[in-house]
């Protein structure tokens, strides 16, 4: 063990006068961790995206930092075969994502105005919708101005209008948007498709604004279970000339109110769509324990490697140009944690007594999707499978502060962290919940103790900003130093870490929903039409209801819930103390069970 004199700068400024001698072990340094956070965050690796070059590059140089400290392979050489058995060849876990949609062969979309009936081009005068239903839908028109069912202010644009059979018409978006209120949510084409499906319409056409490129809209989930297309604003003038409106006559009236009403056309969709998959791939390395017995379980150490490539999805930089995200800090800082854990485990003289599997996952930006496969099909079963402690976002310390989320999920997170935390000197914050935005939660629904390192979010998070000369270096350091003291520690006990249901910790929401029913969605899942679930919260009202992990919620309050969107507006309008049926798929059946919902802390 050594003292570096930086550590004890920083210990003075933190504590005054007094010199905190902070031991770091000789094996752990952040020089190094600061030139593989530069590596990662180049553009060599343009921001590795998910499903991108960059991220497969990324993947390559990880497997070979693996193979270079010596650690086994315990997957396939075959980075892009998701069928590729996992015999050893390699470092490579692949698996199949959907990256987007593309119109199928037998898109078409023609309309009877005036008694002339008129086909559309697929790409020019119309798109489908990523997340539209499959089929044929034809039927006479009705015109619902921008569509909306929303609380937060109140609208209805449907109004006591019926649409049954029929196929709708509806501006794209909302008259004002506000990002706050729950109608701006509303004003999401799968929302608006879920509006008309519950009223009975056949089919849903959305009017692009002015402007505004006909586009798939990429979304992954299960289908909103009717056609839905997107036309010009072109288009849309020249079926309405036959009932001598004009488009601009009608945004102006529906911004103060709805005015449903018929057209004097009939419309044909067929709606066909193919989904396109990627192959990605976790990248997985094993350090072989050195005791004859324990060294059968196993102690996860991860992080994820992804970012968001030049923007979009999840990007926070506002609209512009594509750029590169670097992701220094999310989660370059992570990833070169993790790796450096890998080297200093590797060069001790004497092995841990279990087995450290070292993990870089991708998918995680997407919604958790690296590590959820892994828990689905794990190379090492989970219930040899003691631990897993997450590196994500570790590089840019504020004031000293640590984050460890988890720590209420084994009995025995709790006094080691304070001990640790004794020559630490960190101003540690620990969170009881397994759950959270981030790759330990795949691990703790399947029932693995998990610990969270975290450092907190920053001005820079999903900005194009978060670059690598703005880590902290010292400080990462110090968290890898401490990480590296928990894993010696949990995998040299001779007990294995208990496992805690330990209660979720609700974060704000912007949302605002007024209520909560206490369940854990499978992000990562296969699509399914209906929500998936992975858990229930501990004492939540889906626990008391009896849901479960493995349920397949697919309708509330006699509404059909065929994804996320779904269900969240299922609970818009509810209130604590409601009891709603909840219907969920289980074993091949379907039961339907009473849920009393509880008040959400927003």
């Amino acid at each position: 063990m050594r003292t570096t004199g930086r550590i004890a700068l920083a210990a003075t400024a933190l504590c005054g006068a007094a010199v905190l001698q902070v031991p770091v072990s000789a094996d752990v340094s952040g020089d190094r961790i600061a030139t593989m956070i530069q590596r990662l965050a180049s553009p060599l690796y343009a921001g590795r995206r998910t499903g991108e070059r960059g991220n497969e590059k990324a993947a390559r140089w990880i497997a070979s930092e693996f193979r270079r400290l010596g650690l086994k392979p315990v997957g396939t050489s075959r980075q892009f075969d998701s069928k590729a058995a996992m015999d050893g060849s390699g470092y490579f876990q692949p698996f199949d994502f959907p990256v987007g949609v593309k119109p199928g062969p037998k898109c078409a979309l023609s309309a009877v105005v005036a008694g002339k009936k008129s086909s559309l081009h697929v790409g020019n005068d119309w798109m489908p919708y990523a997340a539209s239903g499959s089929g044929l839908a034809e039927g006479a028109v009705a015109f619902v101005g921008y569509g909306v069912k929303a609380i937060d202010p109140d609208r209805d644009d449907y109004g006591d209008f019926d649409v049954k059979g029929k196929v709708v018409v509806a501006f794209a978006g909302v008259p004002v948007a506000n990002p706050t209120t729950l109608q701006n949510m509303a004003g999401g084409l799968r929302r608006k498709a879920q509006a008309a499906r519950d009223r009975g319409a056949v089919a849903l056409i959305i009017v692009a604004a002015k402007g505004q490129a006909l586009t798939m809209l990429s979304e992954r989930g299960a289908d909103v279970g009717i056609p839905v297309a997107t036309v010009s604003e072109g288009v849309a003038e020249r079926w309405l000339s036959g009932s001598g409106k004009r488009l601009s006559d009608l945004r102006k009236q529906l911004t103060a109110a709805p005015g449903p009403m018929d057209l004097p056309l009939k419309i044909s969709l067929e709606a066909d769509t193919a989904r396109v998959n990627v192959a990605t791939a976790n990248v997985v390395g094993l350090l072989p324990g050195s005791d004859p017995s324990l060294k059968e379980q196993v102690v996860v150490v991860g992080g994820h490697m992804d970012h968001l490539g030049t923007g979009g999805s999840g990007s926070l930089a506002g609209a512009g140009k594509p750029v590169m995200h670097p992701g220094a800090d999310d989660n370059a800082s992570g990833t070169a944690a993790v790796l450096e854990l890998a080297g200093h485990f590797t060069s001790l003289p004497s092995k841990p007594k279990r087995s450290l599997l070292f993990m870089a996952f991708t998918g995680e930006e997407q919604g958790l999707l690296g590590s959820a496969h892994y828990v689905r099909k794990p190379i090492i079963p989970l219930e040899r499978t003691i631990a897993m402690v997450n590196m994500d976002m570790v590089g840019r310390m504020k004031n000293n502060v640590l984050s460890v989320s988890g720590a209420g999920t084994s009995t025995a997170w709790k006094p080691m962290l304070t001990q640790f935390n004794t020559t630490a000197y960190f101003n540690m914050q620990m969170g009881d919940s397994g759950f959270g935005g981030s790759d330990h939660q795949s691990f703790y629904t399947g029932k693995v103790p998990v610990l969270f390192f975290f450092t907190g979010t920053h001005p820079d998070y999903h900005r194009p900003t978060d670059t690598a000369d703005r880590i902290n270096v010292l400080d990462a350091e110090r968290v890898t130093q401490l990480a590296a003291r928990c894993i010696a520690t949990v995998a040299d006990k001779a007990d294995r870490p208990d496992y805690v249901e330990a209660g979720q910790t609700q974060q704000p929401s912007r949302r605002r929903f007024r209520v909560t029913m206490g369940i854990v969605p499978d992000y990562g899942g296969a699509e399914t039409s209906g929500l998936a679930i992975t858990g229930v919260t501990p004492g939540s009202p889906a626990e008391k209801a009896g849901l479960k992990g493995g349920d397949v919620i697919t309708a509330i309050a006699g509404k059909s819930v065929k994804s996320m969107e779904d269900y969240m507006a299922s609970l818009e309008s509810a209130k604590a103390g409601d009891a709603v049926d909840v219907v969920v798929k289980r074993g091949g059946q379907s039961v339907t069970l009473k849920v009393t919902l509880a008040g959400a802390r927003n």
